[in-house]
């Protein structure tokens, strides 16, 4: 589905470093080569720097599509160039390698726990209250990076609506 794109394009941003708009990406779209060429450029890294120029010539479509089968194929993907799930794995194995190259920096928060990270810290005290504003606000926010409707929905609803989406992202 479209939200589980969204959500690992969105787990791939780095400040300065934004992928094609995902709005414009279509299997057949100019977009979509953009956003291929973006994730090997910048995330699976699997060509050298010279070899990737049939990756960024994205003006052709017919040359890039036949390029783009044979990446999938040096990179075992074990989808065609047609299917849609190709792009899932093909973000799946970014976001692999993205964690693989900063592995210590992320464990290093997560072992440093709230006591020394500030920002953990401050986070933890504006859920003491699950019915906080900053708690709602953020509770929407994720609903709406999902696509959820917030209108009319609020707290436990809200929340199982959530739950539910991931479960079926995850399930896909």
């Amino acid at each position: 589905p479209m939200a589980t794109l969204d959500m690992l394009l969105d787990a791939l941003r780095r400040p300065g470093q934004e992928p094609p708009s995902q709005a414009s990406v279509g299997q057949d779209t100019e977009g979509y080569r953009k956003l291929i060429a973006w994730i090997e450029d910048t995330k699976i890294r699997f060509y050298k720097v010279e070899d990737r120029s049939m990756l960024r010539d994205t003006s052709n479509a017919s040359a890039w599509t036949k390029a783009f089968e044979e990446y999938l194929k040096a990179l075992e993907c074990p989808y065609d160039a047609k299917d849609q799930r190709a792009t899932r794995w093909l973000l799946s194995q970014a976001l692999g390698l993205e964690y693989r190259d900063n592995a210590d920096r992320l464990n290093s928060v997560i072992a440093r726990g709230p006591a020394e990270d500030p920002t953990v810290a401050r986070r933890e005290a504006s859920f003491e209250d699950v019915n906080s504003k900053a708690c709602t606000e953020l509770v929407k926010d994720i609903a709406t990076k999902l696509n959820i409707p917030t209108e009319n929905v609020e707290g436990v609803q809200l929340l199982q609506k959530i739950r539910s989406s991931l479960q079926s992202c995850i399930a896909a």
